[in-house]
């Protein structure tokens, strides 16, 4: 199965229209002159544009880095400048419960009223697959300072799984290891050292068990008793 490609900001990406490759000595200087000429929108756009070309040139897939918010009108905006072209399936994140009154959200739960809406505000604006390429819930209790929320990944998950979107992707299978950094660096965010379906020490959650019943195939209907003669 092809594995779709992920999209770099590197110089060799990036070609004129007589297909002469850009260098890293005057990538900066032809990026300056884009940015004064069609804004930040028409600089990220034709960076997208560049590299999904490229990606296609080399025969793979391209994917749309997940949104996060998800918002229709900057893809509508990137897609006046051509940047969609070459890109085949849009993206979108979403982390449903991960969201607190006096803490950094991982979400907003403002905007959040299901899965299918959040689905159906992105497909109404493009006709290109949709994927949820990171979603997830950690299982970290600020009240209780301690891991918790099991039932509440558990469910997160199976909604995600029914989620009307071509591939969900979870984060993430096992904890973070917790003498490693994280995105935000070394313990700044207790969540990301508990989104996985296991933990450090590959114990496994309830979510776990609710990840193998979802893949697991449907059984096959039992087949009716036959039908009784009588005279």
């Amino acid at each position: 199965m092809q594995r779709p490609v992920e999209l770099r900001h590197e110089g060799k990406l990036f070609r004129d229209s007589d297909g002469e490759p850009w260098n890293r000595n005057s990538i900066r200087l032809r990026f300056r002159r884009l940015r004064k000429l069609q804004g930040i929108s028409g600089l990220c756009a034709t960076t997208l544009r560049h590299a999904a070309a490229a990606a296609h040139d080399a025969g793979k897939r391209t994917v749309l880095g997940g949104m996060i918010p998800v918002d229709h009108h900057w893809l509508r905006l990137i897609d006046s400048h051509h940047a969609l072209d070459d890109i085949d399936v849009v993206a979108i994140h979403g982390f449903p419960g991960m969201w607190w009154p006096d803490r950094p959200n991982w979400d907003w739960f403002q905007t959040w009223r299901g899965w299918g809406d959040k689905v159906r505000l992105i497909a109404e604006h493009t006709d290109k697959p949709i994927w949820i390429t990171e979603t997830g819930l950690a299982t970290w209790d600020f009240d209780a300072a301690a891991p918790g929320l099991f039932a509440e990944q558990s469910r997160r998950l199976a909604e995600a799984a029914a989620a009307p979107a071509e591939r969900v992707y979870w984060y993430s299978a096992i904890d973070l290891a917790r003498h490693r950094d994280a995105i935000e660096g070394f313990h700044v965010d207790e969540n990301e050292y508990h989104l996985g379906l296991g933990a450090e020490e590959l114990r496994p959650k309830p979510a776990a068990t609710t990840f193998q019943r979802l893949l697991s195939p449907a059984p096959a209907p039992k087949p009716s008793p036959p039908l009784s003669r009588t005279r």
